[in-house]
């Protein structure tokens, strides 16, 4: 069955394929593929219809490697010298290599051990340090050539709940570094034209404030939840960022999320969310109103690209998908409004015509409507006999929209349904959704998922003996809970390096994440918080009792669920198995958090355990 499927979707995958190029400097950028091979190949041209430059081929850089990510990457200002990270073993520790363009060659410089994100700004690169619990504690400014024990420290982050980033501002003016902790986002500025290596504080740090900066002419635009639960836009000179200062461009409203905005010459754009999706706003720095961007369907999932590196410019790339249409970069027109469809990823048999998405509403034990994104062929009964694959993630506000996944037709051309449940604890209705599910609410993420599943019976998309469930990460932990919880209402469970070992991680301060997530799931040394921790707990949960088919996934250099957490998991459940259900534990000796690198190896990752589910319920 694994082979059946990875056949399926090596057949549904436009092997040789090319991204829309984008301008970068004086030059075109694109990534390619090619048949056969597992990784990308980074290209460029001068002019679109010039021979092309490949400057950096993955697949040779991934030679004698089981697995390689390239995480970032940068060029100097006239772009003949290129810079990229890169993690060999899937631990999330980077080097930097230095690459020649003209020559081809990388240079002597290297830069190592070092977090995934540069930003390269003239003759200078900026990265963060790891400390001993792999958290980015400082920002450090590298002269091109020199050596790195010449970098010099611009910013050092002593609070270990605290990770450091860094980005510059569309005009490259300023660069701005973000403290980021789980409820708490400090700012700070460098203009880059002063000469200066001392960064300034935006606000100073408030627990519970967040801050999120770009720049235009002399003024700051930013993001915050100062005063606004759901986030405010607002604009504040440079040399006054002092509250009295502030222009709100867009009041606090509890109904719709302002993310973040992108400023370019005469133009700026947010995005927003309302209503469960993601949507764009953009207007002239003159006007009065922001404009919404019209997008095709009601269910969909929308995301930044990447590839917007034209600071006077007159359009906007951003990436679109739905469950049932594929990957589709558009344009936006901000004279016109219009959307210019630039490319969409090429599927091989497959005809969105053949398919349904919808959304549903369960309803929460506590009265709470939960939205249900849902996506199955049209020839699938929904009279109570359809196989269905339940999906959920709910922790850290992060939204899962209702995207595309070529790899996902294989099972609902099986008759599967496929749901996303949008539980608490995801930033799907914003500010207060996050809340709801998080710290001493975070029991109702799980009771929203099994109300999820009982909805989906309910209604006949599915019966409990053929309800599978499957999460990832965080959304192992919710897998871990709600099978302890109510084991009986499915037939299968997918756990992916599943954080499941509450207690024991987060009483251990040496483990990367522990202390910046003490926001997130409580501090267990607090006698309160230890015990709406421990009532949830996977492992500390685990009964004698017949648990559903149990798949665990675990990753062996694995720095933010370490595989001892699922495999522990596995052994006190095997010693507390009742009944013939299957329990396996995979551990990818080769990967960490992620999984494979290689394209094809994921996709023979998610052949396996697609073929597990399908084995029990199809």
């Amino acid at each position: 069955m694994q082979d059946e499927l990875f056949n399926e979707m090596k057949k549904r995958l436009n092997e040789t394929d090319e991204t829309y190029p984008y301008r970068w400097g004086d030059f075109y950028y694109y990534a390619r593929t090619e048949e056969g091979k597992n990784y990308p190949i980074y290209c460029r041209k001068s002019s679109p219809d010039v021979e092309e430059e490949i400057i950096l081929n993955v697949n040779q850089l991934s030679e004698g490697h089981e697995y390689c990510d390239v995480g970032d990457i940068g060029f100097n200002s006239d772009h003949s010298l290129m810079m990229y990270t890169v993690d060999y073993s899937g631990y999330e520790t980077y080097d930097i290599i230095f690459k020649d363009l003209n020559t081809g060659e990388n240079t002597s410089e290297k830069i190592s051990k070092v977090g995934n994100s540069i930003v390269v700004v003239g003759e200078f690169v900026y990265y963060n340090e790891l400390d001993k619990i792999h958290r980015s504690y400082s920002v450090m400014r590298h002269k091109l050539g020199s050596d790195q024990s010449e970098d010099i420290k611009l910013i050092q982050e002593n609070d270990n709940r605290f990770f450091l980033s860094q980005y510059t501002s569309m005009d490259e003016k300023y660069l701005f570094v973000i403290s980021n902790g789980p409820d708490t986002i400090t700012s700070y500025f460098l203009n880059l034209s002063s000469g200066k290596k001392k960064l300034t504080t935006f606000q100073e740090r408030v627990e519970g404030e967040e801050f999120v900066l770009s720049h235009h002419e002399g003024m700051f635009y930013f993001t915050t939840n100062r005063n606004a639960k759901n986030y405010k836009l607002c604009s504040t000179p440079v040399t006054d960022t002092s509250e009295s200062a502030w222009n709100v461009l867009l009041e606090h409203d509890i109904n719709r999320k302002v993310e973040y905005p992108a400023c370019f010459k005469d133009y700026f754009l947010v995005f927003v969310r309302k209503d469960g999706f993601r949507s764009l706003q953009y207007k002239k720095y003159d006007e009065d109103s922001f404009r919404d961007v019209e997008l095709p369907e009601k269910i969909y999932s929308v995301m930044g690209s990447g590839s917007n590196h034209v600071y006077d410019t007159r359009t906007y790339r951003f990436r679109y998908s739905s469950l049932i249409t594929p990957l589709t970069d558009f344009e936006l027109d901000f004279t016109t409004g219009k959307l210019n469809p630039l490319k969409v990823d090429l599927v091989h048999e497959f005809n969105p015509d053949d398919y349904i998405a919808e959304r549903l509403e369960a309803i929460a034990s506590d009265g709470t409507v939960i939205p249900l994104s849902v996506a199955y062929k049209k020839d699938t009964p929904l009279d109570g006999s359809a196989p269905l694959l339940l999906y959920g993630y709910g922790s850290y506000g992060i939204s899962i929209d209702p995207s595309f996944d070529f790899k996902r037709l294989s099972l609902l051309d099986r008759g599967v349904v496929y749901c996303i449940a949008h539980i608490r604890g995801g930033g799907e209705l914003g500010r207060l959704w996050y809340e709801g599910g998080k710290l001493k609410n975070k029991m109702n993420t799980f009771t929203d998922f099994i109300a999820a599943a009982e909805h989906l019976i309910e209604k006949g998309y599915t019966n409990k003996n053929k309800l599978a469930i499957n999460g990832r990460s965080a959304g192992g932990l919710l897998i871990g809970a709600t099978v302890n919880l109510r084991p009986d209402l499915f037939k299968v469970a997918v756990a992916q390096v599943p954080f499941v070992d509450v207690m024991n991680t987060m009483l251990d301060e040496s483990i990367p994440l522990t202390t910046f997530e003490y926001k997130e799931w409580g501090n267990p040394n607090i006698e309160e918080e230890f015990k709406w921790m421990y009532k949830y707990s996977p492992y500390d949960n685990v009964e004698l009792k017949e648990y559903p088919n149990l798949l665990i996934t675990g990753g062996l250099t694995d720095p933010r669920v370490h595989f001892w957490e699922p495999t522990k998991w596995a052994s006190k459940l095997r010693d507390n198995w009742k009944g013939d259900n299957i329990l396996l534990l995979k551990i990818n000796m080769g990967s960490g958090h992620f999984g494979a690198s290689r394209r094809y190896d994921y996709m023979k990752e998610t052949a396996f355990y697609y073929s597990f589910i399908l084995d029990l319920i199809a």
